[in-house]
């Protein structure tokens, strides 16, 4: 199902459109996708992250997986 392009940063979004997105990119995907951007110290930690792959231990922000309770 093909994403739809809105005509403009500031027209609305439509119902159609919503569904898509949450089709895509559902609530417990999108929560992984944030705890990986909060924990990782860049961007390719994140990716890594997100993929399952292991990171060693000085990519990672040791605060924030507290908040998270992460076991690594």
């Amino acid at each position: 199902m093909p994403l739809v392009i809105r005509q403009g940063p500031y027209a609305p979004i439509t119902d159609l459109q919503w569904r898509t997105l949450r089709l895509l990119y559902p609530d417990d995907y999108m929560r992984e996708v944030a705890k990986a951007m909060d924990i990782a110290k860049d961007l390719e930690t994140c990716k890594a992250l997100l993929r399952g792959e292991s990171v060693t231990a000085d990519r990672i922000d040791w605060e924030a997986t507290k908040r998270y309770e992460v076991r690594l």
